[in-house]
């Protein structure tokens, strides 16, 4: 099976729209949450992954959106997208963010937006973050999100911590027997780790082979729109530097 794996869209259409011709000869594309806040056009994001049957997990700024996340989590900025968005979902995007489960599990991996323990709120930084979850993995695979960072944890049967790797050129990681692994391959739609192109992984299970590929999208058009509607200029000027 051949997998795209996509994260933190974040309401940018033109990132994408750029992405989904490189996963058309993927078996299934998959979403580890957060397909709006931050961007201009999350009405247009929902409605792509619908109609590409993409299977998608919660994130806390989708779930903020529909009001079942607390606002007090957000600074300033995202607080100020979050309630823009909120008033311009229609209904059906609405109830296709809040039907969304936490969780997600295929025959050879598990997805959450943050982590298996903490699937809305755990930001896995860290070889210490990311500890509890490589205790709940069933399986030796699982894609996270919600860092915006590409980044690889792995750990062996007889390393204790284990180690973190970051990609933000992107990169190939063999996976290998008897070890486990969680891979966050990025944010699509608001990078940051210093790199504005878009990030995403594509996942060949058959092959054991996780890339993580950048794709570069027009950020010009989606800072004009969001200049346009009134959002946040941090959050429009910080699409150009990937920060």
């Amino acid at each position: 099976m051949k997998y795209g794996i996509l994260a933190d869209i974040h309401g940018n259409l033109e990132a994408l729209q750029a992405v989904l011709p490189l996963l058309e000869h993927c078996d299934e594309i998959l979403c580890a949450g957060d397909v709006v806040g931050y961007g201009p056009n999350p009405n247009e994001c929902c409605a792509l992954l619908r109609e590409r049957n993409c299977a998608t997990i919660e994130g806390n700024h989708d779930l903020a959106s529909i009001g079942a996340y607390d606002l007090r989590w957000f600074n300033d900025h995202a607080r100020a997208a979050i309630e823009w968005t909120a008033k311009q979902l229609t209904p059906e995007n609405a109830a296709f963010l809040e039907a969304n489960p936490q969780r997600l599990e295929r025959e050879t991996f598990s997805m959450a937006h943050g982590s298996l323990v903490s699937p809305v709120e755990q930001y896995l930084g860290s070889v210490w973050d990311v500890q509890s979850t490589f205790e709940a993995m069933e399986k030796d695979l699982c894609f996270v999100g919600h860092t915006h960072v590409a980044a690889v944890f792995s750990r062996g049967l007889f390393n204790r911590l284990g180690e973190r790797e970051v990609f933000p050129a992107g990169g190939t990681v063999k996976l290998r027997r008897n070890r486990k692994y969680v891979i966050n391959c990025g944010s699509l739609g608001q990078p940051r780790d210093r790199n504005p192109a878009g990030s995403f992984g594509l996942y060949d299970s058959d092959a054991g082979v996780v890339e993580i590929l950048r794709v570069h999208y027009d950020v010009a058009s989606t800072q004009q729109k969001m200049a346009a509607v009134g959002l946040p200029k941090l959050l429009i000027t910080r699409l150009a530097h990937g920060t």
